[in-house]
């Protein structure tokens, strides 16, 4: 992916420095809007783990204690409490992957609107004469830019599997520290 990148932004640096720039401007947004949608999800991600934990415990912990929980008569009062976890579990991943499915057409319209930009202003810039700006420079430009962007989207495409495993990651941090 660090190959990739380096070599169409030199490419494209080559071909038209001004339709680079225009390319560029992707970049920050696309970074922007990851960072506070991430801010966003991670809650989800982290009450998933949460309620997740919680559901497991108490599953082990019916299950080791099964004689115990019949000879009170608990059956019910067991169930309702899984029943009760598993529903707050549910709505959570429900929201959870909604929210995280949403990162990849939002990366996927920036590049197109990256797209655009550069095919608009190639055009513009070609009707003005601007030196070395022709129909194949454009039509490269636009390929090396679909080129360059791929390994920022597949990263952003990834981001709610990331958020998962920190959120992960945190409540056994959270398990060592304690």
């Amino acid at each position: 992916c660090v190959l990739t990148l380096i070599g169409a932004l030199a490419m494209m640096i080559y071909y038209s420095w001004e339709m680079t720039l225009i390319a560029m401007i992707s970049i920050p947004l696309s970074i922007f809007v990851s960072s506070q949608l991430g801010k966003f999800m991670r809650k989800y991600f982290v009450r998933q783990q949460k309620y997740l934990g919680e559901l497991n415990g108490q599953v082990e912990e019916m299950v080791t204690s099964y004689k115990t929980v019949v000879a009170y008569g608990k059956e019910d009062e067991a169930v309702e409490n899984f029943g009760t976890v598993s529903d707050k579990l549910r709505k959570n991943s429900i929201s959870a992957k909604v929210w995280g499915s949403i990162m990849g057409p939002i990366m996927n319209f920036l590049g197109n609107l990256q797209y655009v930009l550069i095919a608009a202003i190639g055009g513009v810039l070609m009707l003005f004469g601007t030196k070395g700006i022709t129909i194949g420079s454009i039509q490269a430009m636009l390929q090396y830019s679909k080129k360059f962007t791929r390994p920022i989207n597949m990263i952003a495409n990834q981001y709610s599997s990331i958020l998962t495993a920190l959120a992960g990651a945190e409540r056994i941090f959270e398990i060592m520290d304690s």
